[in-house]
């Protein structure tokens, strides 16, 4: 797991140490990744949004909320996880990806 956002090394260094984090955060700070992934705003910073890519490196959920302040609810994203897993791992999943 990893966060990336298109603020500087140093705010996100600030930002995990005040939230305690116990995972990498990336900087786009030219903004590629953002573009990449369709997510960067014609204001020039990103949507919120939250993706689980396979090892094969295939988007296996995406989900861009409907505003900057929403938060995914930690549940959903782990719900997610177990059915890729599971789905990974032969068994049929329950369903597609949701948010």
């Amino acid at each position: 797991m990893l966060g990336i956002s298109v603020d500087s090394k140093y705010c996100h260094k600030q930002f995990a140490e005040k939230l305690g984090l116990n995972f990498p955060l990336l900087s786009d700070f030219g903004k590629e990744v953002c573009r990449l992934y369709g997510t960067l705003r014609k204001e020039g910073f990103s949507e919120r949004a939250y993706f689980i890519i396979d090892k094969q490196g295939i988007v296996r959920f995406k989900y861009l909320m409907p505003t900057p302040k929403d938060r995914l609810d930690n549940g959903q994203l782990i719900n997610n996880l177990k059915d890729l897993q599971g789905d990974l791992n032969g068994r049929k999943r329950k369903g597609d990806f949701k948010a």
